[in-house]
């Protein structure tokens, strides 16, 4: 009989022990000791939330990723130590950089500023929707700005850098005293008449009033040598008409 109660006794502490190990291994989620709502990538320690590895506390309470090697301009940090273009860019050039995408891709001369906005390069302004070069200088007539400060000259033109422009190109060159005045065009100067047909050179003509001029000075000259020529034989003549005179005054002879 003791021996029956004392098995039943034994059956029974068993089968507590067996309920309280299942009981422990198997509790109800609603018995945590955590009743917090923790962001993502957060845990739940002891009624506070935490971020987990790779991850920190942002201002607004987040969890944000940590990457060690700080992420560049449109690059944002999307995991731990991965960074990823923001929208808009895409990765590229030599340093591998977040770059705008632009669709159409800009034109000659321009570049990608920002998502779908071209600009105009340096040394380029965009006229009537065309990035064109500008020379600050200017280039005058039958010189375009070819690129930025450098001008370039049209067909049958060629640069002068003493007068900085194109002037008119002529094979071969014009001569003395003449200019090319169109292409293949030579042209007298001013005051000058052509030696030949082609005019490649030219010789000085005086005006009229010039010849004048000389004429009257000649003129003039000839007057004064010829009176002076005069004086001086009439007033040889008058001193040998009395030889024996004593008085070279003439003037105080007295003829009896």
């Amino acid at each position: 009989m003791d021996i029956l109660y004392n098995g039943l006794v034994l059956g029974l502490l068993i089968s507590l022990q067996i309920c309280t190990a299942y009981e422990l291994i198997h509790v109800p989620t609603d018995k945590s000791p955590c009743k917090l709502e923790c962001p993502k990538n957060s845990i739940c320690d002891v009624d506070v939330c935490r971020c987990v590895n790779g991850y920190r506390e942002s201002t607004n309470g987040t969890c944000e990723p940590i990457c060690e090697k700080a992420c560049g301009a449109h690059d944002k940090c999307v995991a731990p130590d991965t960074c990823e273009c923001e929208p808009g860019y895409r990765r590229g050039g030599p340093r591998n950089k977040c770059l705008p995408i632009c669709n159409p891709s800009c034109g000659n001369h321009e570049f990608c500023r920002a998502p779908n906005q071209c600009d105009c390069r340096v040394g380029y302004m965009r006229v009537n929707g065309i990035c064109e070069p500008q020379c600050e200088q200017g280039c005058g007539r039958y010189s375009p700005c070819k690129a930025p400060d450098v001008c370039s000259c049209t067909m049958n033109y060629e640069w002068n850098p003493n007068s900085w422009m194109c002037e008119p190109k002529c094979e071969p060159k014009c001569g003395k005293n003449s200019y090319c005045k169109g292409h293949n065009e030579c042209e007298c100067l001013t005051g000058y008449k052509p030696e030949n047909a082609t005019k490649q050179s030219c010789y000085y003509v005086m005006p009229i009033w010039l010849y004048w001029a000389i004429g009257l000075f000649v003129l003039l000259i000839l007057g004064i040598i010829i009176g002076t020529i005069i004086y001086h034989l009439r007033k040889g003549r008058a001193i040998d008409y009395y030889p024996n005179s004593k008085f070279r005054d003439t003037r105080k002879i007295i003829d009896n």
